[in-house]
């Protein structure tokens, strides 16, 4: 298993940054294979991105809010048929 954590503003955006990079390189990936469909195997797992305190890189880094939720929406969007499940925890 692997895990970037961040804390603080540079922090929240390199996790994002990393899941995203993930996020574009599986749909070249897809693209190139002509794969419809997810299916795991061990060369191409499932991955969960967890993004804690949803509202920090959302609403709170003003210099990096657009990108953030460039990033989340493109999750929320095109994730899980890639095989990336995205949970996103926030305060109520």
């Amino acid at each position: 298993m692997a895990c970037y954590s961040g804390l603080g503003e540079d922090g929240i955006m390199g996790a994002l940054r990393v899941g995203y990079a993930l996020l574009r390189w599986r749909i070249e990936e897809s693209a190139r294979l002509k794969m419809k469909n997810f299916i795991a195997t061990p060369e191409r797992p499932w991955v969960r991105i967890i993004i804690d305190e949803a509202h920090v890189p959302l609403t709170e880094l003003v210099e990096h809010n657009k990108e953030a939720k460039i990033i989340v929406e493109a999750f929320a969007a095109k994730a899980r048929s890639l095989g990336i499940i995205l949970t996103v925890v926030n305060r109520p």
